[in-house]
């Protein structure tokens, strides 16, 4: 009975040590499986969180590269415009080097008349005896009478030139640029200096350029000019008002009423390109003819009218052209006939008389009249055609 109790005891702890090492077991399983619980949902938010991140990140990444390509698409457009303005800038300076170039061109081309002046020289104390003349722009209306003439004491020296009077102090000089250099003067006359002035007028958009140049003349050529007060090539550009010629004068019955009067250019002034024709009757006002540098006069007898008709032949600034205007006198008023027209140079020579009654229209009248020939202006050496057209007349 005592040998069994030990193995009895034995079982009885091997069954209480079973025990304790389940709950044991049963308590370290509980906390393992809360552990992997928890590690798991960590887990499932640090991978949410991984991709709330990377969206996040890619987003933002996203954002900034567009943002990155504004910035170069706006550099670029800075780059653009500072381009277009320099091209600007460029196109400016190419457009007034252009216009200088077309200036100059316009100078070089332009038409030159030519006119007489007797201009005193200024004194200069130099042994070699050279003489300064002033420049002409520095000459004022009063002073011009007293530098023409000369100085009073070398009055009896000027009268030494077959040309030299008092009319010649009558002459107003247009006020020009142009400074005449030192000169040596001629032993024939060592108180005066005759000289050829050349005006160059062109003009340049609204602005009227005038250039002159002067050079040395002989004495027979001066005194003529002098002589007539008009300028020698019968142009009126080097004088501002100049006194014509009595030869350009006409006389006829301009009224119809059998008694004629005189007409005659009375001055021309080139500033304001006019010219004005003066009548010997008080019942006439001057008639003033715009647009022309003088010219000359006639007197013209159509079939059909009680009375003659004045016409006037121009000088305008066109060298190669003479304009033409045909007046009538209406209720001492002057009309024109027709409007004015221009023949060319080259064409003049076949025109006796410019214009004429239509011989199958008796209420119009036959003007010639210049036209440039497109088709055979390389072959021929004159391309100016002279044509004849019938015309309604607007008085007679």
């Amino acid at each position: 009975m005592n040998t069994p109790k030990p193995n009895r005891l034995l079982g009885f702890l091997c069954v209480v040590c079973f025990l304790n090492f389940g709950q044991v077991f049963s308590q370290d399983q509980g906390p393992n499986d809360a552990m992997g619980a928890e590690s798991i949902a960590e887990k499932d938010a640090r991978e949410e969180n991984e991709i709330r991140n990377l969206f996040f990140n890619e987003e933002k990444d996203s954002v900034s590269s567009s943002q990155s390509e504004d910035d170069r698409i706006n550099e670029r457009l800075e780059a653009l415009k500072e381009s277009i303005s320099q091209l600007l800038l460029e196109q400016k300076r190419i457009e007034s080097l252009l216009l200088a170039k077309e200036k100059q061109a316009t100078e070089s081309i332009a038409p030159k008349k030519s006119s007489t002046l007797l201009i005193t020289p200024k004194e200069n104390n130099t042994d070699t005896q050279e003489r300064t003349f002033t420049s002409l722009e520095d000459f004022t209306e009063k002073e011009t009478p007293v530098l023409l003439i000369g100085e009073i004491e070398n009055a009896d020296d000027l009268s030494r030139t077959p040309s030299f009077s008092e009319g010649a102090a009558s002459i107003t000089i247009v006020p020009t640029k142009n400074t005449i250099l030192k000169e040596r003067l001629s032993p024939e006359n060592p108180n005066t200096y005759l000289v050829k002035e050349t005006i160059d007028t062109s003009s340049v958009g609204a602005l009227k350029i005038h250039r002159v140049f002067i050079e040395k003349i002989g004495e027979a050529e001066a005194d003529q000019a002098l002589k007539n007060k008009k300028q020698t090539g019968k142009s009126f550009k080097g004088l501002e008002r100049s006194s014509v010629a009595k030869s350009q004068k006409v006389y006829a019955d301009f009224n119809g009423d059998r008694i004629k009067f005189n007409a005659h250019i009375s001055s021309v002034d080139v500033a304001a390109e006019c010219t004005t024709i003066n009548f010997d009757t008080k019942n006439c006002k001057p008639l003033v003819v715009f647009n022309t540098i003088g010219g000359y006069l006639t007197s013209l007898s159509l079939p059909g009218s009680d009375r003659d008709f004045l016409l006037f032949s121009a000088t305008i600034n066109k060298d190669e052209f003479r304009k033409y205007f045909l007046f009538v006198l209406r209720n001492n008023e002057w009309e024109l006939v027709i409007d004015s027209f221009s023949i060319h140079k080259s064409n003049q020579q076949e025109v006796e008389v410019p214009i004429r009654v239509d011989p199958n229209n008796p209420d119009n009248l036959m003007r010639y009249y210049s036209v440039f020939n497109l088709d055979n202006n390389l072959t021929t050496v004159n391309p100016w055609i002279l044509r004849e057209e019938s015309v309604p007349k607007k008085s007679w």
